[in-house]
């Protein structure tokens, strides 16, 4: 997949958030890391939300789509591998849902709080 990383952060040690997501993913964290601010994948940027919000946001596909915030980006040199590790809007506890009848748009009200750092 070609891609362009800018801004890199060298990390001697990860935050505990993210090293508990690598673990429920079943990664092995590798002794050394980088933390990207952005990166560029076939001409589309994505970038930590700690960068700039509009472009950390993204829809994941577990099965249903489940809109997301890019909070890492990280890379591990040795091997060249790249995660992004996100958090997960939660449903929105309404009793009705406009946008629910229109299935072919996948649209829905999600809440603005957001679940613990996953890796995907």
């Amino acid at each position: 997949m070609p891609n362009e990383t800018t801004l890199t952060v060298q990390v001697k040690t990860l935050s505990k958030d993210l090293r508990l997501a690598f673990m429920q993913s079943d990664i092995a964290v590798l002794s050394s890391s980088q933390l990207l601010n952005s990166l560029n994948i076939y001409g589309l940027t994505y970038s930590t939300s700690s960068t700039h919000k509009g472009n950390s946001c993204a829809m994941i596909f577990p099965a249903d789509p489940i809109p997301a915030q890019i909070i890492y980006i990280v890379q591990f040199p040795q091997t060249n591998e790249i995660y992004i590790a996100v958090c997960h809007h939660k449903k929105a506890t309404i009793v009705s849902d406009l946008y629910a009848q229109y299935c072919a748009l996948h649209a829905r009200l999600w809440d603005p709080e957001i679940t613990a750092v996953e890796v995907v």
